[in-house]
Parts: C-alpha cells; sequence; structure tokens
C-alpha cells in the first residue's frame, strides 16, 4: 500500500511538470495609444486560424485593460506553447467593439502580432511563436 502511495505521488509530480512545462505566461506590451484619457485596450490572443480575425468571443484568451499614454501591458497566465495571433484595438468611445468604417476597415486604432501593411491581416503571415514562460511580444496600435 505505501508503494502505491509513493508511486502516485510520484506520478502526480511528474504529471504537474509536464503540465507546467507546456503552458506559461505570455506578455503583451501594446504601443502607439491614442488619446490615453479616453478608452481601453482590448488584447486578443488567437491560437485557431477558423476564429481569426473576425471572431473575438472564441478567441484562446482575452484582456481589457485601461489604454495608457505610455503603452499598456497585459500578462496572459497559462497560455499553452504554440503558434498564436495577437490582436489588439483600442476602444476610444469604450462601446465594447471595434467600430468599422462603411467597407469593413477599422476606425479606431488596431495592432496585429507581425503586421506589416494594411489590409486583412492572415493567421499564417501573422502568427508567433509562443516557446517559453515569461515570453514577451511587442504590438503597435495604427489606424488603417
Amino acid at each position: 500500500m505505501k508503494k502505491k502511495i509513493i508511486f502516485l505521488s510520484a506520478f502526480t509530480l511528474i504529471l504537474q511538470l509536464s503540465i507546467a512545462q507546456n503552458s506559461g505566461k505570455l506578455t503583451v506590451q501594446v504601443e502607439g495609444i491614442e488619446k490615453p484619457t479616453s478608452g481601453e485596450l482590448y488584447i486578443f490572443l488567437f491560437d485557431d486560424p477558423e476564429n481569426f480575425p473576425g471572431d473575438v468571443a472564441n478567441a484562446a484568451q482575452s484582456a481589457k485593460v485601461k489604454a495608457t499614454k505610455a503603452g499598456s501591458t497585459y500578462t496572459f497566465s497559462n497560455v499553452t506553447l504554440g503558434d498564436y495571433v495577437i490582436m489588439a484595438f483600442q476602444d476610444r468611445n469604450k462601446n465594447g467593439e471595434m467600430d468599422r468604417n462603411l467597407i469593413g476597415f477599422p476606425k479606431e486604432p488596431i495592432a496585429v502580432s507581425k503586421m506589416r501593411r494594411l489590409g486583412k491581416p492572415s493567421f499564417s503571415r501573422n502568427k508567433i511563436a509562443f516557446v517559453k514562460s515569461g515570453q514577451v511580444v511587442n504590438v503597435t496600435l495604427r489606424n488603417q
């Protein structure tokens, strides 16, 4: 009986260590915030190309933070190692959604990881590899 308890304890510890090594903390630093006295910043982690960019309700994780002039930082916990696209937008009018113009482009500042040009981003072109806990990713808000 004592051997079973020791075995189960050791197995549980190994399992917990394995899980801890497969996930961690990912910090997102957002720069380029406009009108820092108004609005909030929404940050999304997408791990599924089917949900990116439009289905924010099914993002892997999301956060809402106050927009500040110096930039805002948020650390996501329990993020599974893998590929993600980070998207953020500044909700200047605090209506809880990204406002768009008549042709569908965002009217509020938006940031997407690895975004180098205007237009609709793709998961494959904008994904980053989350490979270890403590990783920091910088994104910069832009007007479309």
